[in-house]
C-alpha cells in the first residue's frame, strides 16, 4: 500500500505546486511593477522632471497640449522595447509617444504613450472622486488668468469638478480649479495671487504653464513621507492642516455644508535643501482627507491602466556608478539616450522612476 500510495503523494505535492506558482503568475501580471532597487537611490534627483501618462489617443492629447497650453512636441515615435519593459510590461509589448513642454524649459514634460496591446486596459483613477486614493491624482499648472483658462479648458471637452474658486490661507492666496479630461487625465489650475510669481513663471492670455507640481490623495501621509525620505532622500518642506473648506462652494464638487466637517492633511515633499528658494518645482503634494472613505485604487494606477501612471526624475550621470552589465538591457529614451531606468512602487501606487545616463564618467578635474 505504501509504494502505491507513494507515486499518487508525489502527484498531489507537484499539482498543488504548479497551481501555487501559476496563481504567482496571475498576481504577477495583476499586481505592480516591483521596485528594482530595494535601497535608497544614490545622489536623487530632487525633483520630478517628467510625468508619464498612457493614452488611447497621443494624436488628439497632443492636439489639446499644443493648441490650449501651447506646449511643443519635443520628441515622438515609437517607445523603446526596454523603456516599457521598465514600467512592468511584457516585452512583446509595442508603443508610441509624444513628448510635449512649454517652450523654453528643460522641465515639466508631459509623455504621452499609446499602447499596441491585447492586454485589458482599464481607467486607473476611472469615476475616481478626490478622496479616492492611489496612485498620482493629477497634475497642478499655473495660469495668469484662471477664468480664461477655464473658458478654454471648457471649450476642449475636459469638466470640472467645480466653478473656479479662491483660496486663502496664512501664507499664499490661489484662485484653483481641477478638470478631468480624456483617459482620467486630471489637471488643476492655479492662479496664486500671493506672494506674486517669480519670473521663471511666463504666463500670458490664460495659457497653461509647464506642470508645476503632482498631487496624490493616500491613505496615510506618514506611510508615503517615509517612502521619499528613504528612497529618494526628499522631505515635506510645507504642510497645512484643516477643514477642506469653509461651507459652501468647494474645489471638489462636495455637497456645501460637508467640506467643513472634512479634515484635509497636506504635505508638499521635494529633494532640495531650500525648495521655496527653487520656487518648489517638481513637487509631489500628498493629501490625507479625514472623515471620508473613498476606493483605494492603488493596484490599478500602473501600465497598462490609462492615467498618469508614473513621474520620472532625471538624474546626473554619477562618476562612481556601475559599469553596464553584459546583456543589461539599456533603453534609448528619446530625447536623452540611453538610459538606465531604477523603477520604485509607494505603498500607495506612486510609480517613480529615476533615469541616469548608464556610461560612467571621469570626474571634472
Amino acid at each position: 500500500m505504501r509504494g502505491v500510495l507513494r507515486p499518487v503523494l508525489t502527484l498531489l505535492v507537484l499539482t498543488l505546486l504548479f497551481a501555487v506558482v501559476g496563481l504567482a503568475g496571475l498576481r504577477a501580471q495583476d499586481a505592480p511593477p516591483n521596485s528594482s532597487a530595494p535601497s535608497a537611490i544614490a545622489k536623487a534627483p530632487e525633483r520630478w522632471d517628467e510625468a508619464v501618462a498612457i493614452v488611447r489617443d497621443v494624436e488628439q492629447l497632443t492636439r489639446f497640449f499644443t493648441s490650449v497650453a501651447q506646449y511643443e512636441v519635443i520628441a515622438s515615435g515609437a517607445v523603446a522595447q526596454g523603456e516599457l519593459v521598465s514600467l512592468g510590461l511584457d516585452a512583446s509589448t509595442r508603443g508610441t509617444f509624444a513628448l510635449l513642454r512649454e517652450p523654453g524649459q528643460t522641465r515639466g514634460a508631459i509623455r504621452l504613450i499609446q499602447l499596441d496591446t491585447n492586454l485589458l486596459q482599464v481607467e486607473a483613477r476611472s469615476s475616481a472622486t478626490l478622496f479616492d486614493t492611489g496612485g498620482i491624482a493629477g497634475l497642478n499648472v499655473r495660469v495668469d488668468d484662471i477664468d480664461a483658462a477655464f473658458a478654454k479648458m471648457q471649450a476642449a471637452g475636459w469638466r470640472a469638478f467645480a466653478d473656479p474658486l479662491m483660496v486663502r490661507r496664512s501664507n499664499y492666496a490661489v484662485a484653483e480649479a481641477i478638470f478631468r479630461g480624456p483617459d482620467g487625465l486630471v489637471i488643476g489650475l492655479i492662479e496664486r495671487s500671493q506672494p506674486a510669481l517669480g519670473p521663471q513663471w511666463q504666463l500670458t492670455d490664460g495659457r497653461l504653464s509647464r506642470p508645476s507640481h503632482a498631487f496624490a490623495v493616500v491613505a496615510d501621509i506618514a506611510e508615503e513621507r517615509a517612502f521619499f525620505a528613504q528612497r529618494l532622500g526628499w522631505e515635506s518642506f510645507l504642510s497645512d492642516r484643516g477643514a477642506a473648506g469653509a461651507a459652501g462652494p468647494n474645489l471638489y464638487g462636495w455637497p456645501h455644508n460637508l467640506v467643513s466637517r472634512v479634515a484635509r492633511n497636506v504635505e508638499w515633499l521635494h529633494g532640495a535643501r531650500d525648495p521655496a528658494r527653487s520656487g518648489s518645482e517638481g513637487a509631489i503634494a500628498l493629501m490625507q482627507f479625514e472623515g471620508l472613505e473613498g476606493r483605494d485604487l492603488s493596484r490599478r494606477t500602473a501600465a497598462p491602466n490609462f492615467g498618469f501612471i508614473a513621474l520620472r526624475l532625471l538624474g546626473e550621470t554619477d562618476p562612481n556608478a556601475a559599469p553596464m552589465i553584459e546583456g543589461e538591457r539599456i533603453p534609448n529614451v528619446a530625447p536623452y539616450g540611453p538610459q538606465r531606468i531604477t523603477t520604485m512602487r509607494s505603498p500607495a501606487g506612486i510609480v517613480v522612476q529615476v533615469l541616469r545616463d548608464p556610461t560612467p564618467r571621469a570626474p571634472a578635474p
